[in-house]
């Protein structure tokens, strides 16, 4: 049977910053996390900033992105931590991650060691304890140390359906207008009902209901982290070496991280010289995939760490998660030779029955000039824009 845990980190955003006055951390305008001073005052998460600070005018605020980086680093030591009783770490906020408890021991005691052993780094710390992520999670909300649930669909029962978290916004707005209030009237409600209702979606919909989540926990902690090194032969002083060669590995760079199907959310740049070395990383507020990102973060480092005659560079791309492809690169060679791109190609041509379907950059584009005497004449360069 699998046993999911979800370590949360209540007091992250407010550690070692409590100093007995009403403090709010804000992200976006709303209150994300405030100490017991200001909930003494009446101020609550997801209230607006600009109203909080009209009800106690002193408030000491702290901007959630400022101080993201130092959010991070604390959550890492955590992290750490967990991944030294078991392999499987998941990451799922900031301040929370799932962890993989199955195996032969109890896993509730199993949690117990964790959360002490996180709780002696002086970091405040509670775990849920479920047979899947949907109830770890919720089971955390309310732990003061450890909850276990062993009966999923009884603990689900009483909960307002909302608390189906995995399931879209739009779906729980859709069973709220059906008249289904709690979880437990959506147990009573039969599987092929909701398929009946919402397609193959029923399906999961009944199963979350029931406290069913097979979702594994990912091993995802620590980070996967991609580098490249160029090594010069004599020092460099001018930035035109330099240059061409972080093209190079930023090239080579993006081309594995494509392979990977990944989106990085940390960059580092080292730079060797005669004077050190110069070590500058950025950490993104979301992930990114393509090359033109890497190359902008790349450019403003730059700056940064060049002081004088480089020997040596290094670029690496950490915090690597799975990426959201929106769009193929069909400029990459690997993607060209994609079987299923190939045959929806050869598709097109026998509908087209032509040579109207190629690839773009074998299109010659003419200049500027030729382009408005185009527009006059649209015969021009035997283009046939008019009949």
């Amino acid at each position: 049977m699998q046993w999911v845990g979800y370590v949360l980190l209540p007091d992250l955003f407010l550690h070692g910053r409590d100093s007995g006055s009403p403090l709010v951390v804000s992200r976006e305008g709303r209150i994300v996390a405030l100490n017991e001073a200001a909930r003494r005052e009446g101020l609550g998460e997801g209230m607006s900033l600009e109203s909080a600070r009209t009800c106690w005018p002193g408030l000491e605020v702290l901007d959630y992105e400022r101080e993201l980086p130092l959010y991070q680093r604390q959550a890492a030591a955590v992290w750490d931590v967990c991944y030294s009783h078991t392999p499987g770490v998941e990451p799922f906020e900031v301040n929370a991650a799932f962890l993989d408890l199955t195996c032969p021991d109890a896993p509730h005691e199993r949690a117990l060691r964790i959360v002490r052993d996180i709780r002696r780094r002086g970091i405040a710390a509670v775990m849920g304890v479920g047979p899947g992520k949907l109830v770890a999670r919720l089971a955390a909300e309310r732990a003061r140390a450890v909850a276990v649930v062993e009966d999923p669909a009884s603990f689900l029962a009483p909960q307002p359906v909302e608390a189906l978290w995995p399931l879209p916004i739009d779906t729980l707005r859709r069973l709220r207008r059906l008249g289904i209030a709690t979880v437990g009237d959506l147990q009573k409600v039969p599987e092929e009902e909701l398929v009946r209702r919402f397609g193959e979606g029923g399906r999961e919909i009944h199963d979350l209901a029931m406290g069913v989540d097979k979702r594994p926990v990912a091993r995802a902690y620590p980070p996967v982290k991609i580098g490249r090194r160029w090594e010069f032969e004599v020092p460099v002083v001018t930035m035109g070496p330099i240059e061409r060669a972080l093209t190079i590995l930023v090239r080579d760079l993006h081309d594995e991280l494509f392979r990977m199907g990944r989106a990085f959310g940390s960059l580092t740049l080292k730079v060797e010289g005669e004077g050190g070395v110069e070590v500058c990383t950025r950490r993104l507020m979301r992930p990114r995939h393509s090359a033109e990102s890497i190359r902008n973060i790349v450019k403003r480092l730059l700056r940064e760490v060049v002081r004088g005659p480089v020997a040596a560079l290094e670029l690496s791309l950490g915090d690597l998660e799975e990426a959201e492809f929106r769009q193929g690169l069909l400029f990459d060679a690997e993607v060209r030779r994609s079987p299923a791109l190939e045959r929806a190609i050869r598709s097109l041509r026998r509908r087209c029955k032509g040579t109207v379907i190629g690839w773009g950059d074998s299109i010659l584009v003419p200049e500027r000039r030729e382009r408005m005497l185009m527009l006059w004449d649209p015969m021009r360069g035997g283009l046939p824009w008019s009949e």
